[in-house]
């Protein structure tokens, strides 16, 4: 398992970073049991600190005097400091019991070479609680090493991608703002924020292969674009005309656990499933599963409950625009901003004036109770980016395997050649939901 941790702060107009921390936790060896007598014994984690600021926590091992982990954390770290802690805890219902701390001087450990490998005595109240064996490493960024391992965050699933192309955007939709100044590009003319929305419509509509998106919620109900003189069809009227003309479309939202009760935090997942029903637009439903075994509280149930998939992005072909080459493209859209409802909005966030308009039909608030007609809308900032190039492969891949890992055998994938491009196509057509 790899984590990262990202310790950065501003100094000054720049951000400095002073080196990389690399910590693997192994094990434990012979911790006593805190559970007492008809609990088990001891559920054990281990938290990381710096001065009080943790950089790592292991997941819990259930009933062990000997817990094993084998995981793997890495902190980009800007500040020496005093003290690097080393606790294992144990997870109990309620007050968690601390086991025992290994504790070390990190500027002595930073000077004498920043590198531990091996057994560390555990202590609580001067008494000994077994041992905790642990890797600790760490690399300072120098002018020597700098450019070789500053730009990267080590062992990332994707590797570090360059020449690639990546616009920004803020909010669904950036409309100029009067008040402030006119931004001026190389050639002179006034900057024209981008919109997100307004961009990945284009993107869809362009789109002849495949289509995919991600989310934790994707409502069908929304419009992308909200001109006077734009297209009103809802994303899940385009997105079935798409599926019609033979785009492949894909949509993985998460599985809400709506069986207590339904509908509780309104990703519209049951009603994104059944619009798409008897279309060729696939729809798959994603619950988040814990990676180990939870004893208590439901195991699986609490993990569905609890956790998400926050992920979003959209991925989809679009044509040449090269006269030489007229192989498709395939680019993509990450980050914040999911498909649904509530989250149309622009950096000047209106909150009655659109309630006409704009927010007519996607009106939304989830702070106070008052009536859509009145008003105040929730406003909603994120942010969201659009990729190309081999970065945007590297999304396809991404939405690729989650799918195939979710995969029952009832939609799977198929991965074909389209004009010299790597491109995704849906076996044996559209498939119904599920």
């Amino acid at each position: 398992h790899y984590f990262i941790q990202s310790n950065l702060s501003n100094m000054g107009d720049t951000i400095t970073v002073r080196g990389l921390l690399e910590v693997d936790i192994i094990e434990a060896i012979d911790i006593p049991d805190t559970d007492g007598l008809f609990k088990g014994a001891t559920d054990a984690y281990v938290k990381v600190k710096v001065d009080g600021a943790k950089i790592a926590k292991t997941s819990v091992v259930m009933n062990s005097l000997n817990p094993v982990w084998n995981q793997k954390f890495y902190s980009l770290i800007n500040h020496i400091g005093d003290n690097l802690t080393i606790e294992v805890v144990d997870d109990d219902i309620g007050k968690n019991d601390c086991v025992g701390i290994a504790e070390m001087n990190f500027k002595e450990f930073v000077e004498g070479g920043g590198y531990h490998s091996g057994p560390i005595q555990l202590l609580l109240d001067g008494r000994e609680r077994g041992e905790i064996n642990i890797t600790i490493s760490y690399t300072e960024f120098c002018e020597e090493n700098a450019a070789e391992v500053k730009p990267k965050i080590p062992h990332c699933y994707f590797p570090l991608r360059e020449n690639c192309k990546v616009k920004l955007y803020q909010d669904a939709d950036h409309t100029t703002q009067p008040e402030h100044e006119p931004i001026l590009t190389a050639s002179g003319d006034s900057y024209q924020p981008p919109g997100a929305w307004r961009d990945v419509y284009e993107s869809v509509m362009g789109a002849t292969k495949f289509i995919y998106i991600t989310g934790w919620s994707v409502f069908t109900d929304i419009t992308l674009v909200r001109d006077e003189d734009a297209d009103t069809r809802t994303l899940g009227e385009i997105l079935t005309e798409k599926a019609e003309e033979g785009c492949a479309v894909y949509v993985m939202i998460w599985d809400e656990y709506d069986e207590l009760i339904p509908s509780l935090v309104g990703t519209h997942d049951t009603a994104t499933a059944e619009y798409f029903e008897d279309t060729k637009v696939t729809v798959r439903r994603c619950a988040r599963r814990s990676s180990y075994k939870v004893d208590g509280l439901g195991g699986g149930t609490f993990a569905r409950l609890v956790y998400t998939h926050h992920q979003k992005s959209i991925i989809c072909d679009a044509p040449s625009i090269s006269e030489e080459d007229e192989r498709l493209r395939v680019i993509a859209y990450v980050g914040g901003l999911d498909l649904t409802n509530g989250r149309y909005d622009t950096p000047q966030h209106p909150i009655f004036s659109t309630l006409l308009n704009e927010h007519a039909a996607d009106f939304y608030q989830n702070c106070v109770e008052v009536r859509a007609e009145a008003g105040p809308r929730q406003p909603w900032h994120d942010i969201h980016a659009f990729v190309e190039g081999k970065v945007a492969q590297d999304v396809l891949r991404n939405f690729e395997e989650r799918w195939t890992r979710e995969d029952d055998g009832s939609c799977g994938l198929r991965v074909v050649d389209a004009g010299g491009r790597r491109v995704v196509r849906s076996e044996g057509g559209g498939r119904r939901g599920v």
